[in-house]
């Protein structure tokens, strides 16, 4: 089993999802989160129902940040999906922007950003996966921050925003 350094403390792996890939999910690390929104319901562990049974996710009502002090190891990435919640797909809206972020040295750099509008784009009505390289940082500890922020018209209304797993994930 491996080990990864998160917020400070030594914490184990949580899964390996295939040979010699070992996955550290951020749902399990919420309760260390730097978290930055208006209400604090909303951010929180939620399930979304996405197929026959309910998907865990990180709920993020824009405007949300949710921050993670990792230390960067070799070979590894960020990987998920990103959903709104099925209930409001066609409930009033303007969607939903995806971003992360990492914080490092004193720069913060965006190295994804998806918006995605389900309530408008039927092809949208699902999880859209995200796999982030993180190599960059190697070595480095940095800030590794989820953010969701309102659709383009600034509606926030029914933005039930989703990170499906994300996961840090090494091999």
């Amino acid at each position: 089993m491996g080990l990864a350094v998160l917020s400070g403390a030594v914490s184990n792996v949580n899964a390996a999802d295939s040979v010699g890939e070992e996955r550290i999910f951020l749902l399990d690390r919420l309760d260390v989160a730097h978290v930055k929104t208006v209400n604090k319901d909303h951010v929180s562990s939620a399930a979304f129902a996405l197929s026959a049974s309910p998907e865990p996710v990180l709920f993020a009502h824009p405007p949300s940040r949710v921050g993670f002090g990792i230390k960067v190891g070799p070979d590894m990435r960020l990987a998920g999906e990103m959903v709104l919640n099925p209930v409001v797909w066609e409930r009033t809206g303007d969607g939903v922007v995806f971003g992360v972020r990492v914080k490092s040295g004193g720069k913060s750099t965006v190295i994804m950003e998806r918006y995605i509008d389900p309530k408008s784009l039927e092809g949208e009505r699902r999880p859209i996966s995200f796999n982030i390289d993180l190599s960059r940082w190697k070595g480095e500890r940095i800030s590794l921050v989820l953010e969701t922020t309102c659709g383009p018209v600034g509606n926030c209304e029914n933005d039930w925003a989703g990170w499906v797993q994300p996961a840090l994930v090494t091999g």
